[in-house]
Protein backbone atom coordinates (compact mmCIF):
# COMPACT_ATOMS: atom_id res chain seq x y z
CA UNK A 1 0.00 0.00 0.00
CA UNK A 2 2.74 2.19 0.55
CA UNK A 3 3.09 2.16 -3.77
CA UNK A 4 -0.39 3.41 -3.73
CA UNK A 5 0.26 6.42 -1.49
CA UNK A 6 3.66 7.23 -3.01
CA UNK A 7 1.81 7.72 -6.46
CA UNK A 8 -1.63 9.82 -4.99
CA UNK A 9 1.28 11.67 -3.44
CA UNK A 10 3.42 11.87 -6.68
CA UNK A 11 -0.23 12.28 -8.99
CA UNK A 12 -2.94 13.73 -6.55
CA UNK A 13 -4.71 14.92 -10.38
CA UNK A 14 -4.89 11.27 -11.18
CA UNK A 15 -7.40 9.48 -8.72
CA UNK A 16 -4.93 6.40 -8.77
CA UNK A 17 -5.88 3.32 -7.37
CA UNK A 18 -5.90 -0.45 -7.54
CA UNK A 19 -7.28 -0.24 -10.31
CA UNK A 20 -6.03 2.68 -12.24
CA UNK A 21 -2.17 2.84 -12.42
CA UNK A 22 0.26 5.65 -13.81
CA UNK A 23 0.57 5.04 -17.26
CA UNK A 24 3.63 7.43 -17.83
CA UNK A 25 7.29 6.62 -18.30
CA UNK A 26 8.24 9.49 -15.48
CA UNK A 27 8.28 7.18 -12.47
CA UNK A 28 11.36 5.40 -11.34
CA UNK A 29 11.90 3.15 -8.15
CA UNK A 30 15.42 2.70 -7.03
CA UNK A 31 16.34 0.09 -4.53
CA UNK A 32 18.80 1.10 -2.08
CA UNK A 33 20.04 -2.57 -0.67
CA UNK A 34 20.16 -3.14 2.86
CA UNK A 35 20.71 0.65 3.47
CA UNK A 36 18.89 1.55 6.56
CA UNK A 37 20.45 4.91 7.80
CA UNK A 38 20.45 5.49 11.90
CA UNK A 39 16.91 6.60 13.05
CA UNK A 40 15.23 4.46 11.07
CA UNK A 41 13.71 1.41 12.07
CA UNK A 42 10.42 -0.56 12.11
CA UNK A 43 8.69 2.04 14.74
CA UNK A 44 10.70 5.25 13.50
CA UNK A 45 11.61 7.07 10.43
CA UNK A 46 14.02 9.96 10.18
CA UNK A 47 13.09 11.70 6.91
CA UNK A 48 16.42 13.26 6.84
CA UNK A 49 18.41 10.54 7.06
CA UNK A 50 16.52 8.55 4.04
CA UNK A 51 17.09 12.34 2.22
CA UNK A 52 20.61 12.34 2.66
CA UNK A 53 20.73 8.66 1.90
CA UNK A 54 18.78 8.79 -1.25
CA UNK A 55 20.87 11.98 -1.99
CA UNK A 56 24.02 10.12 -1.88
CA UNK A 57 23.53 7.18 -3.30
CA UNK A 58 21.50 8.61 -6.10
CA UNK A 59 24.78 10.18 -7.51
CA UNK A 60 25.56 7.03 -9.17
CA UNK A 61 23.01 6.33 -10.63
CA UNK A 62 24.03 8.19 -14.37
CA UNK A 63 26.98 6.34 -14.54
CA UNK A 64 25.45 2.96 -13.57
CA UNK A 65 22.96 3.30 -16.13
CA UNK A 66 25.63 4.76 -18.97
CA UNK A 67 24.87 8.60 -18.97
CA UNK A 68 27.61 10.16 -16.85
Amino acid sequence: EGSILLARTCFPDENLGGDKGHDKLDVAYIVFGDAVPSGVSEKTIDLQALKELGDRDSQSIPKGIGIG
